[in-house]
Parts: C-alpha cells; structure tokens; sequence
C-alpha cells in the first residue's frame, strides 16, 4: 500500500520535516510514502513529485507479481466464500436432522448478513482505492493541462510579437528605400542644376571672349583713325 500526503509545501512554512511530522519514520511507511505540495508553481518539483510516486506504484506492482495491489481483498473474499459453502454443507446436514429447522434458519440468516456485510466492505475499499487513483490521475492530467495552455499562450504571444517586429522592420526597411530613392533624385536634380550653371558660365566666359576681342578691335580702329 501507498499512502499519499499533501501540504508539503505547509510543512516548508513551518520549517517541520516530513520524518518529524509523521513521528520519525512510522513502522510500515518506510518505503510506501509520499509528500506532495498543494500549492508549488515550480514545475521541475511536480514532475519530481509525480516520477517519485509512479516509481514507487512500479516497485509496488513489481513485489505484487504485476499488480498494483496484493491479494488481500480477493483472499478475504475467497475465505468469506469458503465460509459460506461450510455453511452449506452444514445445513444439508442439519436438513437430515429432525427439529432442526429453527436451528437451520437462524445459522443461515446470521451467516447471510455476515457475508453480506463482509462483501460490501469489500466493495466499498475497492471503490474507494479506485475513487482515489482516479482523484490522482485528474490532478496530474489537470496540472499537465495546465502547463500546456501556459506553453500554448507562449508560444502565441512570441508568434504574434515576432510578426509585430517583423512588420515595424518592413516599414523601416520601406521608408529607408524611399529615403534613398528621394536622395537620388535630389542628387540627380543637382547634377542637372550643376551642369546648367556650368554651361551658363562657359557660354558667359565665351561671350565675355567675344565682348573682349571685338572692344579690342574697336580700339585698334580707333587708334588708326
């Protein structure tokens, strides 16, 4: 048998360990016990919590031929049963025996309700035993659940923050081009300015060329006059 407790985490509180809690190591507990905290978010002590008791339902099923329970229950219900086919026996004997019929009736009864009641606390261990494994599988299935949606919800806030991201650098990646698309034609359009007033200053220079020579003649003919 194992025996399951809770509250470990109120005996950290309490700064009280499990052997002094239990009083010292109890006859019987040696290697059939197991502590669970009820209110832990450290997800690495669950999962060692839980590894702890499967292995020691495995022990259990090992040292039981395989079972996660002995014998006991069937081997009391077989002894009730065996009990009850003496009684049987014995009544076909009575039956043969005369003035044995009040005898009869009353063993009978009494033995029925015996058996009876025996069987219905043998029905009533087992459904608690299966009400309790079953209490067990839904706190882990419940607990796993839960660190799935926790895993689930992380990974769809990364997920919906790396295409946030990933958006803001399209945008900065787009205004960048159109930056650069912008410089060019600036800088194309300073080119242009820049080769127009060079041609206006060599068509100026050439004039101004012109202008010179022909003063320069006027000069020369205004000397010979």
């Amino acid at each position: 048998m194992i025996v399951v407790f809770t509250g470990g985490d109120d005996l950290e509180e309490e700064e009280v360990s499990f052997e002094d809690y239990l009083g010292r190591n109890p006859s019987g507990l040696s290697q059939s016990k197991s502590l669970f905290d009820n209110r832990t978010k450290d997800e690495d002590k669950k999962t060692h919590q839980r590894k702890n008791l499967l292995t020691m339902v495995d022990q259990v099923m090992k040292s039981n031929g395989g079972r996660p329970y002995t014998n006991e229950i069937f081997q009391e219900l077989q002894r009730t049963e065996k009990e009850f086919r003496d009684l049987k026996e014995r009544i076909k004997v009575l039956e043969s025996v005369e003035n044995s019929n009040s005898e009869l009736s009353q063993l009978m009864g009494k033995r029925q309700k015996e058996y009876e009641e025996k069987f219905k606390q043998m029905i009533q261990m087992v459904e608690s035993k299966l009400t309790e494994a079953n209490l067990i599988l839904k706190q882990q299935l419940a607990e796993e659940k839960g660190a799935r949606l926790v895993a689930e919800k992380d990974a769809q806030l990364t997920k919906v923050k790396f295409i946030f991201e990933t958006d803001n650098l399209k945008k900065d990646l787009m205004k960048a081009r159109a930056d650069l698309d912008t410089l060019e034609t600036d800088c194309e359009k300073k080119d242009l300015e820049n080769e127009r007033v060079t041609n206006e200053m060599d068509s100026l220079k050439k004039n101004l060329e012109k202008a010179s020579a022909e003063l320069a003649i006027a000069k020369e003919g205004c000397t010979i006059l």
